[in-house]
Parts: structure tokens; C-alpha cells; sequence
């Protein structure tokens, strides 16, 4: 059953804001943290994909 895009996005939205501040909050190390915040971001984009191309995503 395919699932509108817009609570998907926002879903998206929140969980990488509460990453972000987890990363932020725990990590101090400023190249760590901008490792960490670029996995994040990867692992965001992938799940969408993998979402979108499964047909999961309207």
C-alpha cells in the first residue's frame, strides 16, 4: 500500500533533527560529529530511496 509522500518527508524531518541534536549534544569532536552528521544524512537518502523505489511511497 503505498504511503503519501508528505508524512514521510515529515517523519524524516523530525527524526534527523532529533539525530542532529543527539550528535551535537554527545559528540565533541568536531571532525567526528561532521562524520556522523554526514552518515545520517546518507542513511536518510537511502532509506527514501529504497522506499520510493519499492513502491512504498506515493
Amino acid at each position: 500500500m503505498p504511503v503519501k509522500l508528505l508524512p514521510v518527508l515529515a517523519l524524516m524531518a523530525v527524526v534527523s533533527l532529533v539525530s542532529i541534536a543527539a550528535v551535537v549534544a554527545f559528540i565533541s569532536n568536531t571532525a567526528v560529529m561532521l562524520l556522523v552528521l554526514v552518515g545520517i544524512a546518507f542513511a536518510g537518502e537511502y532509506v527514501y530511496y529504497i522506499l520510493l523505489r519499492a513502491g512504498h511511497l506515493d
